[in-house]
């Protein structure tokens, strides 16, 4: 339905407009909402401007540039929120006021100071001398042992935690502080890179400065963490020359930043997630919504890789010389996969199998042999590793809507089996070690059972819901079996190596894994209960 006749008068809002080659930028820089139209599109455009109404810009229009859907331009200037009334009445847009600009008492002379040609001079020196470092001088390339500052594997990642985001605010400062020395607003936010979870700044008003202007915004977050990294190498270095004195924690300190540093700064080149670099080469070459054409393109490679028709393959782009930027970009995504690829097989996995190792083995140690700060330890960083990982699950199962998908669920009944057993026999260490009643010893199993067979009927409930597959009904009762027997070889093993003074009856053993039993038994008849009570309620 129209809102506007042939009569209307459009009064828009104040918006930033800026020449971009044979285009132009226009914007609400209170929105962030910017556009790239042509030179006819801008000269329709200013006649709303000026006031003129509906059918006189239909017929100046047609009679300069042809036939021209007027129509389609005022929708899309309404989408945009580029019209602030019509007629005199005021028309509601919502993010009118979305932005809402975080440190605003910073004005451009309390940051100009830092993006002067002294203060790129000094980054330079910095990070020059630290590459010459690391190049003439053995040990001082981050290595992923570096992670380890400490023994503790719960301090190093709780660190991880609070000093990784410290840094990633400093590289988000960064970029906040060149939009205000431009005197450009910017906010804060919290987003998603496929399955990153990322801080970024929404510096969307830059498209108000002129292109060469942004670039300052684009390289200040990178640039800080090249600065910090090239701080502590040659901290490092100086220490090691004993020229300045460093206790051994802020030594290993200082190797743990430089690696975080190292690792943020190689994120930067995963060029398939849209990252600093990603802006540089858009704004280089020119080209709006350059990751999507060129994720349009390389889906185009594949489809005809599959049906082997390549030499027929023509992508449609505005011209030939965007094309080949696309084409170079495309190889840029394949560099930036192989680039995280590499940086899982060297830091990431590496360091996540040594904490994954050590904290299983720490509480397995630490239970049996009674060593409450190796199993608190080990212990913690469990909870803290499995909240975290859980919150990723969460995001990715929200993000790519996995729980429509069948396939999840027959992963996650896998998971659970398998997570299942390692729980157990972890619980039957830390039962047989600290209880010596045999009420709580079965009580303990029996929520044990319970939980995991709860947990498996919900599965195995929404997988037959999604997709009509039958469940077999004894798939939780046969897996009872088979972990009950664990238990009963386990414990028995457990109580004579260990000598743990239980004076009970020999039927503590087989009744320690029959309760395990019951708790699944429970389970299934708590679930059938449910049922029949809304069956009846129904």
């Amino acid at each position: 339905m129209r809102i506007y006749t042939e009569q209307s008068a459009f009064s828009l809002v104040d918006l930033v407009k800026r020449r971009e080659g044979s285009s132009w930028i226009v914007g609400n820089e209170n929105s962030e909402i910017y556009v790239s139209i042509s030179e006819k599109g801008y000269e329709i455009l200013r006649l709303f401007e000026r006031g003129r109404n509906v059918s006189e810009i239909r017929k100046i229009s047609r009679e300069h540039f042809g036939n021209v859907n007027i129509d389609a331009f005022i929708r899309n200037l309404l989408r945009h929120e580029f019209v602030r009334a019509i007629d005199g009445i005021p028309i509601q847009n919502p993010n009118a006021k979305r932005i809402s600009p975080m440190f605003s008492w910073i004005k451009p002379a309390h940051v100009s100071w830092l993006f002067s040609e002294a203060a790129y001079a000094i980054y330079a020196v910095l990070i020059f001398f630290a590459i010459a470092i690391m190049i003439f001088f053995h040990g001082y390339f981050p290595r992923q042992s570096d992670y380890f500052f400490v023994s503790e594997i719960s301090i190093v990642v709780i660190a991880s935690f609070f000093v990784g985001w410290l840094l990633v605010f400093v590289h988000e400062f960064a970029h906040h502080a060149a939009c205000r020395s431009y005197n450009v607003p910017a906010s804060f936010g919290i987003t998603n890179r496929l399955y990153y979870l990322v801080a970024v700044t929404d510096v969307t008003n830059v498209y108000s400065l002129d292109r060469k202007k942004r670039y300052r915004v684009y390289f200040a977050g990178i640039g800080v963490d090249l600065v910090i990294a090239a701080l502590c190498i040659i901290a490092l270095f100086l220490s090691d020359m004993h020229m300045i004195m460093m206790p051994q924690f802020a030594y290993s300190f200082l190797k743990f930043i430089a690696l975080l540093e190292m690792l943020g700064i190689a994120w930067q080149f995963y060029f398939y997630l849209r990252t600093d670099i990603y802006y540089v080469i858009e704004n280089f070459f020119r080209i709006n919504n350059l990751h999507k054409k060129t994720q349009l393109f390389i889906r185009a490679i594949i489809r005809s890789f599959e049906k082997k028709k390549l030499h027929h393959f023509q992508p449609i782009h505005a011209s030939k010389s965007e094309k080949k930027v696309i084409m170079i970009y495309a190889a840029c995504f394949v560099i930036g996969i192989a680039a995280s690829f590499a940086m899982l097989a060297f830091y990431g996995i590496p360091i996540a199998v040594r904490l994954i190792t050590r904290a299983f083995l720490g509480l397995f140690r630490g239970a049996l042999a009674g060593n409450q700060g190796v199993f608190y330890d080990s212990a913690l960083f469990m909870l803290f590793w499995l909240v975290n990982q859980g919150l990723l699950l969460y995001a990715l199962i929200k993000s790519y809507k996995l729980y429509q998908k069948p396939l999840f669920y027959w992963g996650s009944i896998a998971a659970l089996i398998a997570t299942n057993h390692l729980l157990v026999l972890l619980f039957v260490i830390i039962i047989l070690s600290n209880l010596r009643s045999p009420q709580m010893l079965y009580l303990s199993m029996a929520g044990l059972g319970f939980a995991f067979g709860s947990g498996l009927i919900m599965l195995a409930k929404k997988l037959n819901a999604l997709s009509n597959q039958i469940i077999m009904p004894l798939m939780a009762p046969a897996l009872a079996l088979v972990v009950s027997a664990i238990i009963f070889a386990f414990s028995s093993y457990l109580i004579k190596s260990l000598r743990i003074p239980i004076t009970l009856s020999s039927e503590i053993i087989p009744m320690f894994s029959f309760m395990y039993t019951v708790g699944i038994a429970l389970s299934y008849l708590a679930t059938m209960g449910i049922s029949a009570l809304k069956s009846h309620e129904m």
